[in-house]
């Protein structure tokens, strides 16, 4: 992991960062075909775990991107 991924780390929910280092760490130890389970819309799929972290992500990105968009409208 490079320094500039583990500053991004930083900016994540502590929550978050200790789960995606769990799962790093899962990888590490030829864990990386893991997968979790999600519903959407009723609908259950099985997807790895880095793609759920990848959501994850995401989701919180989008969520920073509307606070500093809320912020320089006031």
């Amino acid at each position: 992991m490079s320094a500039e991924e583990i500053k991004s780390l930083s900016k994540l929910p502590m929550e978050l960062q200790e789960r995606l280092l769990r799962e790093m760490s899962n990888s590490a130890n030829g864990n990386e075909d893991r997968f979790i389970n999600i519903e959407i819309d009723g609908i259950i799929y099985i997807i790895p775990i880095a793609v759920s972290n990848l959501i994850d992500s995401l989701v919180f990105q989008i969520g920073e991107l509307h606070e500093i968009r809320h912020n320089k409208g006031n």
